[in-house]
């Protein structure tokens, strides 16, 4: 392993925070040697982090990492049969998310507020869509929020809509979100063989509604260990539709494997933080030193998730702090060496 050089660490700087080239007082930062110290470097994160193109941050790590960069392109319903579904309000639904998570890292919220957060940001279209009044003008801005039904990421239509089929909800699907995605804590892949749940109606069991469905699915052995995890989160997410509608008349039950039981949205969210912070705060360091690197993270760097995850455990995961952590971690600041064959291999005369 060798140190970054001082321009290339700008560099990596400067896409990691901004997705672009570096700018010129960053340049100089570099040459004048206070990248390499932790005073210079987290001086020029916090300058960095205040410029308008740190929102490549909630623009494109959360979209990639949460998944709503699809939402518009890839996950729409047909405009001739809901004439509801345009593109400014598919566009607005992903700068809800990409605007809320800059401002977590901005404001070096605690990791909490990703899930507890008692305001979003709107323009008149989406706040229409969720039923919010006096929000007027194309323009997104934050909006305080009066109860918690839209507070936090899982109030997100580009998230619920992620999660769902373009016709029905998916309690499997956003269970397993929550425990991959979220928490980084996903479940085994589903033995083969097992017959797709049916969507609505009496299936071939003779039950009428999904939640029945699935517990017949659960009933199985191959099944039971897995759905037990998943469904129960996905369960307390029906109050919202397959684009994140709210909808009041639901069987919004549901539990951890722990005997925590809920209801609802505002339940799932008080049970992820009471019991599950600690995985979404490592999850988020996870996502953010892969992010960062510009790759997938492999088993050495484990040891660096966990001692960033150590630190900022007491205060809560601040998500500023996150990145300052991570742009001053080893595998940041190093560079791992091609392996030199000709030292590997031993000579014929040994």
């Amino acid at each position: 392993e060798e140190r970054v050089a001082a321009t290339d660490l700008a560099s990596r700087l400067s896409y990691f925070l901004w997705a672009s080239s570096p700018d010129e007082k960053l340049l100089a930062a570099a040459e004048g040697g206070f990248l390499g110290e932790k005073t210079g470097r987290e001086n020029e994160i916090g300058r960095m982090l205040s410029d308008p193109r740190s929102l490549a941050l909630g623009e494109v790590f959360a979209g990639e990492w949460l998944g709503t960069h699809n939402v518009g392109p890839r996950i729409r319903k047909d405009p001739i049969d809901n004439p509801w579904c345009t593109e400014s309000l598919m566009k607005a639904m992903r700068d809800e998310t990409a605007l809320f998570i800059h401002s977590l890292i901005r404001e070096n919220a605690p990791v909490a507020r990703m899930i507890n957060a008692r305001y979003t940001f709107l323009n008149e279209e989406l706040a229409r869509f969720y039923r919010i009044p006096g929000v007027k003008g194309e323009a997104m801005r934050k909006v305080s929020l009066q109860t918690p039904r839209r507070g936090g990421l899982l109030g997100h239509a580009s998230i619920l809509a992620a999660t769902s089929f373009p016709d029905r909800t998916s309690p499997v699907v956003r269970g397993t979100w929550i425990l991959t995605t979220l928490l980084g804590t996903p479940p085994p892949p589903p033995p083969p063989n097992v017959p797709e749940i049916e969507g609505g109606g009496r299936g071939r069991d003779g039950v009428r509604n999904l939640r029945e469905q699935l517990e017949v699915h659960r009933r199985s052995a191959r099944c039971a260990g897995c759905h037990s995890r998943i469904d129960p989160l996905g369960f307390a997410l029906e109050n919202y539709a397959e684009f994140g509608q709210w909808r009041a008349k639901v069987d919004n039950r549901g539990g951890l494997p722990n005997g925590a039981q809920f209801r609802g949205p505002e339940g799932l969210k008080i049970a992820l933080q009471e019991w599950r912070l600690d995985d979404l705060g490592t999850q988020v360091i996870r996502k953010m030193l892969a992010y960062g690197l510009g790759r997938q993270l492999e088993y050495y760097d484990e040891g660096t998730v966990r001692r960033i995850a150590a630190i900022l455990k007491p205060s809560g995961y601040p998500m500023g702090d996150v990145i300052k952590e991570v742009a001053g971690s080893h595998p940041f600041l190093m560079r791992r060496l091609p392996l030199n064959k000709e030292s590997a291999v031993p000579s014929s005369s040994e």
